[in-house]
C-alpha cells in the first residue's frame, strides 16, 4: 500500500494507493498501454466507421494517453464518445473533460455540432495543437506553416551568438 498526489492548478491531494506499480516503474507504461488497449477494443467492438483513409476504416487515432475519435456525422461521433465514457467508467478510467477538444472540418460549411460527455457538452474549437502541429478546421495549413517558420527563426537567432563569435573567425 502507498500514497499518491494529483497537482491541479497549484492545489495537491493525497490519496492511499493499493493497487499498482510504483511511479518510475518500467512496467507502467506497458501496463497502461494494455489497460488503455483493452478499452480501447471494447468501445469500437462492433462500431461500423464511416471514415475510410486509402481504403481502409479509421475511427481514431492513439499515442501514449492521447485517444482522437474520428466520425463523419455527428451522430456517429456521439455515439463513440458516449460508448469511449462507459466503457472507461467499467473499469475505473476517467476521462479528463478539460483536455478534450471538438474539431470539425468545415469545408462542408456544417454549422456548430453539439457532443456531449458525462452530461457535460464538449468545447468545439476551431485550431487544435495536436503533439505539436496545428490542425485548422478548414484544413488550412497556414498557421502550421507560420509557427515552424517562427520555431526555425528562433532557433537561428540563437545561433547569432556563435555565428558573431571570433573564436570562429
Amino acid at each position: 500500500e502507498g500514497s499518491s498526489a494529483v497537482f491541479i492548478n497549484n492545489d495537491v491531494e493525497f490519496f492511499r494507493t493499493n493497487v499498482g506499480v510504483r511511479q518510475g516503474c518500467i512496467l507502467s507504461p506497458v501496463l497502461f498501454n494494455t489497460y488503455l488497449e483493452h478499452i480501447m477494443q471494447e468501445t469500437l467492438q462492433d462500431h461500423q466507421t464511416s471514415i475510410t483513409i486509402g481504403g481502409r476504416p479509421l475511427c481514431d487515432l492513439r499515442f501514449a494517453d492521447d485517444i482522437d475519435l474520428m466520425a463523419g456525422t455527428e451522430e456517429e461521433l456521439q455515439e463513440l464518445t458516449s460508448k469511449l465514457e462507459t466503457v472507461s467508467r467499467k473499469y475505473r478510467m476517467e476521462i479528463n473533460k478539460e483536455k478534450i477538444k471538438i474539431l470539425v472540418n468545415r469545408s462542408n460549411n456544417h454549422k456548430h455540432t453539439n457532443i456531449w460527455l458525462n452530461g457535460q457538452k464538449l468545447e468545439e474549437v476551431e485550431t487544435f495543437k495536436y503533439h505539436g502541429s496545428y490542425i485548422c478546421n478548414d484544413g488550412n495549413s497556414g498557421k502550421e506553416i507560420k509557427s515552424r517558420l517562427a520555431m526555425a527563426s528562433a532557433a537561428i537567432s540563437r545561433l547569432n551568438v556563435i555565428w558573431k563569435s571570433k573564436i570562429y573567425r
